[in-house]
């Protein structure tokens, strides 16, 4: 079995590093790999499908919504999470709305993880 590839579309590497140590607590064992511009990420979706995309919110020059359209146009099937500090109602219903596998907060670590999980065995 391959270890799962994990993409986050985040511009704060400190929070994608305690995502990764969220994971690893939990006993799953990933690859990640970070962009934080559109660019970056249809260059990586040209290169290599992810099993899970994972992404903040609000990046800056970028955001959720529009990787969440990118991926969808590039990758579709791709279970896309959106992980943010606050996300609220109205994005987490527009995001599921638009194909978005689950939207969850960043401090919600349990969820989180369970997320994950369930994203990897949709994949």
């Amino acid at each position: 079995m391959t270890t799962p590839q994990i993409v986050f579309i985040d511009d704060t590497p400190e929070d994608v590093e305690l995502a990764e140590f969220a994971l690893a607590s939990a006993g799953l064992a990933v690859d990640i790999a970070r962009v934080c511009t559109d660019r970056a990420l249809l260059a990586l979706l040209s290169t290599r499908l992810p099993d899970a995309i994972i992404c903040d919110l609000m990046i800056p020059g970028f955001d959720g919504m529009a990787a969440l359209e990118i991926v969808s146009r590039h990758a579709p099937g791709i279970p896309f999470i959106l992980h943010s500090g606050c996300i609220g109602e109205k994005h987490s219903r527009a995001a599921l709305a638009l194909g978005a596998f689950g939207c969850v907060e960043k401090h919600q670590t349990d969820n989180f993880v369970t997320l994950v999980k369930r994203a990897l065995r949709a994949a």
